[in-house]
């Protein structure tokens, strides 16, 4: 069955007590009601202070508690009717009133106000609190964006249908067989247009009504219109809009193919490129650990054992390795690591190593190696700061890495807050921090073989996906510029 397009409007239920947002206003709006509580009662600062205190011994338990009792019933309680929930929680802030007040006055043995006025105070504010949840629950609906969206559709009607119908018209007398069929196709396509377009439909129903409009159109304009479907990737079982991709193809025909004397073609490709099943629940770009995987152990005395289940720690299983995914992390190796064996050797004796241990030297220097660095980063689009330029330390780039012939093609990536707050604090502390090297191009680039790159738009996708805006390239298809890795 279909779904609403206003799937995430607001339906009368209770929000989400299990939302950390939700638990912050519940604990503020406690504490507010406390502390105005205490500047009534104190007849200065210093007494209102020790009221907030007293009422804060007496308030702080029951909001604890109850914060962790809707936050287990949440799921429960968001499944019955508005005034049944509410009054649900309603009773439940009594009952827990009450055990507190029996149970605090048997620990504490002190003489309490009257139960009464507690539940007065806790009804009271509890029954305030659901109103305010409600409220703004109401105003972040996003019932406005599916009105926007009914508005959008009613602009578009007439021109779509204008058109249709000009173009049958003109089939009536030359080919009647033709226009017969072109009026079912219209049929079909105002049976759309005149529904209760509220309700998702399957984007393959949506690419048949696009055929029929398409077909319509080529009736007018005959070779000049050509299209070209690309729909292998595409997610046969999703849902969208209705007349969500109709007028996009109006607007290709209007501005794209009509201004043309040549024939013009519109292409039509769909493709999920954010499949998270794919590549966050599968890791389909990641290392398959049942065909290939490395062993770990915590200590020499433990067994190492094979890795068989991918956690926190993604290593990856493309050619081109992180500049692919892990946010394009593009590191080069520094001039030790291509002869570790060689220099265990020299510091711990050639029988640290155990003969079965496969550590080996590379065969090669970084020196010989440097030149393809660099033709690298450059096809790739790498963004950084040098730090080590033919063996002088730059300032705010990495002063271990190994000496570099140039820098970075592209700067590196705008910093976000957090970066900026990293750097302060250990610039602070006398370390040396520089910006992490990537393959997202900072801004649009063309390399050396003339393969065109997007700017990074911060997405936030590119530890586990490829890229849709194409800034980063992995080395297989960056060499050939023909798309994305």
């Amino acid at each position: 069955m279909a779904r609403s397009i206003n799937q995430n409007a607001y339906s009368g239920a209770l929000p989400n007590f299990r939302n950390l947002g939700i638990m912050l206003r519940i604990l503020l709006a406690g504490n507010a009601a406390a502390a105005a509580a205490a500047l009534v009662k104190g007849p200065d600062m210093l007494s209102a202070w020790r009221e907030f205190v007293e009422i804060a011994a007496l308030v702080e338990p029951l909001l604890v508690l109850s914060l962790l009792v809707l936050a287990v019933l949440s799921g429960a309680l968001r499944r019955l009717p508005y005034w049944l929930a509410a009054t649900a929680v309603v009773a439940l802030e009594l009952a827990l009133t009450t055990a507190l007040y029996f149970e605090g006055r048997t620990l504490l043995g002190y003489a309490a106000a009257p139960l009464e006025r507690y539940l007065l105070l806790v009804a009271l504010a509890t029954v305030a609190l659901l109103a305010y949840l409600g409220l703004r629950g109401r105003a972040l609906s996003p019932a406005l964006t599916e009105a926007r969206l009914q508005a959008l559709q009613a602009r578009i009607r007439p021109h779509f249908l204008f058109n249709s119908i000009n173009a049958v018209l003109s089939l009536i007398r030359q080919d009647p067989r033709r226009a017969e069929l072109a009026l079912e196709d219209m049929a079909e396509l105002f049976r759309v247009l005149m529904a209760d377009n509220r309700e998702l439909t399957p984007l393959t129903r949506e690419l048949d009504l696009c055929r029929q409009y398409l077909g319509l159109e080529q009736l007018r304009l005959g070779e000049r219109l050509k299209v070209e479907w690309q729909l292998d990737a595409m997610p046969r079982d999703a849902l969208v809009p209705p007349l969500l991709l109709q007028p996009l193809l109006e607007n290709a025909v209007y501005h794209g193919i009509e201004p043309r004397i040549e024939p013009g073609t519109i292409i039509i490709n769909i493709a999920a490129v954010r499949d998270e099943l794919r590549y966050v629940v599968r890791h389909d770009l990641m290392m398959n650990t049942q065909k290939d995987t490395l062993t770990i152990r915590n200590n020499p005395s433990q067994e190492a054992l094979p890795m068989r289940r991918l956690g926190s720690f993604l290593p990856g299983d493309v050619v081109g390795g992180s500049g692919v995914h892990w946010s394009g992390h593009t590191w080069r190796w520094t001039d030790m690591e291509f002869k570790v064996r060689s220099l265990y050797e020299e510091r711990y004796g050639k029988k640290h190593i155990p003969e079965d241990m496969t550590i080996q030297d590379w065969g090669i220097t970084y020196d010989e190696l440097e030149p393809y660095y660099d033709k690298f980063e450059y096809m790739a689009a790498v963004s950084g700061k040098a730090g080590n330029l033919r063996g002088k330390i730059q300032p705010g780039g990495n002063p271990f890495e190994a000496p570099r012939a140039r820098d970075y093609p592209l700067p590196p990536l705008t910093p976000l807050l957090a970066n900026e707050m990293f750097r302060t604090a250990a610039q602070n502390n006398g370390y040396h921090p520089f910006p992490r090297p990537s393959a997202n191009a900072s801004r649009a680039y063309t390399n050396p073989d003339g393969a065109r790159f997007g700017a990074c738009q911060y997405c936030g996708h590119c530890q586990r996906f490829g890229c849709e805006q194409l800034d980063r390239r992995g080395a297989a298809r960056g060499l050939t510029g023909d798309g994305e890795g």
